[in-house]
């Protein structure tokens, strides 16, 4: 295999832990261990957005099916929902153990969540 660097973008200061593309391939989320998460521009290599708010590592985001929302999952305890239009931070849901894994349903407003504990919650968003 061989490849091209089309981009390399800078701006998280500690490791990212995950990343995803949206839906329509126009942007890029990443989950770092600074805490934060960040919406960029697939195009320009850019951040949109700057996503703060967890209070410890981020360990896991994801896009819904739409790409309107962003689903972040962190070693502070929480799962958090954002607006991708804005970078907001729309709702928090607050578990009993380290989150580490999130995913949003195929065709529903539901998200999963796992925990070290080795827990799954189901959780159907409200909006």
């Amino acid at each position: 295999m061989s490849g091209r660097v089309l981009h390399v973008l800078e701006g998280h200061t500690n490791a990212v832990n995950a990343c995803e593309f949206s839906p329509d391939g126009r942007l890029l989320t990443s989950a770092s261990y600074d805490r934060t998460l960040r919406l960029w521009d697939v195009a320009t290599g850019s951040t949109l957005h700057v996503l703060a708010g967890h209070t410890r590592e981020v360990a896991a985001c994801e896009f819904s099916p739409d790409g309107r929302l962003l689903t972040s999952a962190s070693y502070d305890r929480t799962l958090r929902l954002w607006d991708v239009t804005n970078g907001a931070c729309l709702a928090v849901w607050f578990a009993d153990s380290e989150l580490t894994c999130c995913a949003f349903h195929p065709s529903e407003l539901r998200v999963i969540a796992g925990d070290a504990s080795g827990h799954l919650h189901w959780l159907r968003l409200e909006l």
